[in-house]
């Protein structure tokens, strides 16, 4: 089914955009890479909302991880609506937005540069009004997305949030996922025909439940709002650990992202859970030996790790949401209502 929506024309253009992205911040990385390892944050604080806000998770977990900093999500509404005083001045504090002029990210920022923050934003926009008011911009490069739908601007602020924390700790698994990156998008786009013929299975799904967990619970985040912008479902996110069985309904399917071998079993488990209640399942995943489970698979390379295999996810899912909408007869353009 040839889709011509612009969504489908920029989501092909995420490589593209990577490659852009990896030029233009290059010198910027490395320089805040060593303010932050002078610095030594006691905590990192990051704003942003929507989108930008599922990248925000993403960042906590890796900067967890491997910088073994703690990492705070800034609750906007304390600065706006509540115009709380949070004491930021020995933080790295980031914002996140695609446009640069989220009101309420600015807000947290200010705070934070007015504190003597060590401030960094990531933006679409090398001219917005977030980029100028912090020491450090890291631009996604991405170009103008037409549509709605965040995506180019997602895969590179992932891009970004990861370029950085390898840079700081040196990681080696970092490493391994940056460096086979461009392998494992093409993989994911090998997946199209079978993504297309899955959206026909899955045209009349209405609800969903979205279901991973740990550095790749954030990515069912960003899966689940594609769905429920680009297809108009009403797709749940949750994790595999919290997720609750006694509201599973074999009327309501199961997307399932299982793409991290640290988490893997867990999906495992879940999923056979969910078989019990005949819930159909649809898995992205890296294991072979999963998709016995599931009642449809989508494969991506063995090899990959759950920071390639999270690009890699990330773009099958927004392959799918494209293509039930399409299956739906719904624009995945069209504004929101």
């Amino acid at each position: 089914m040839k889709n011509h929506s612009m969504m489908y024309q920029e989501i092909l253009e995420q490589p593209q955009a990577i490659a852009r992205c990896v030029g233009y911040n290059e010198e910027t990385l490395e320089k805040l890479a060593e303010q932050i390892r002078i610095l030594e944050p006691v905590n990192v604080i990051i704003a942003a909302r929507g989108t930008s806000d599922h990248v925000a998770h993403f960042a906590k977990y890796l900067f967890e991880l491997y910088c073994h900093i703690p990492v705070s999500l800034a609750v906007p509404s304390v600065f706006t609506a509540y115009e709380g005083n949070i004491r930021m001045g020995h933080s790295l504090v980031i914002g996140i937005s695609q446009s640069g002029m989220t009101a309420d990210v600015l807000k947290v920022i200010r705070a934070a540069r007015s504190q003597g923050a060590l401030v960094v934003g990531i933006t679409n926009h090398a001219e917005s009004l977030l980029a100028k008011q912090c020491q450090f911009h890291l631009y996604c490069n991405a170009l103008e997305e037409k549509t709605r739908r965040a995506t180019k601007s997602f895969l590179t602020q992932l891009f970004l949030i990861v370029q950085l924390v390898q840079r700081v700790s040196e990681n080696s698994l970092l490493k391994e996922g940056l460096q086979y990156l461009d392998e494992v998008m093409r993989a994911a786009f090998a997946l199209e025909d079978e993504i297309d013929r899955l959206a026909v299975r899955y045209r009349f799904m209405e609800e969903c439940f979205v279901l991973s967990r740990g550095v790749t619970y954030p990515i069912g985040m960003e899966a689940a709002l594609k769905l429920q912008e680009a297809a108009r479902v009403r797709a749940h996110c949750g994790s595999v650990a919290d997720f609750n069985l006694t509201i599973a309904d074999p009327n309501v399917p199961a997307l399932m992202i299982g793409v991290d071998r640290k988490t893997n079993s867990d999906i495992r488990r879940t999923l056979d859970r969910l078989n019990r209640y005949g819930v159909d399942t649809l898995l992205i995943t890296n294991d072979p030996e999963l998709t016995s489970y599931a009642s449809a698979a989508l494969l991506l390379p063995e090899w990959c790790n759950h920071i390639s295999g999270s690009f890699a996810a990330t773009i099958v899912g927004q392959l799918f949401a494209c293509a039930v909408a399409g299956c739906k007869g719904i624009d995945p353009d069209a504004a929101d209502r």
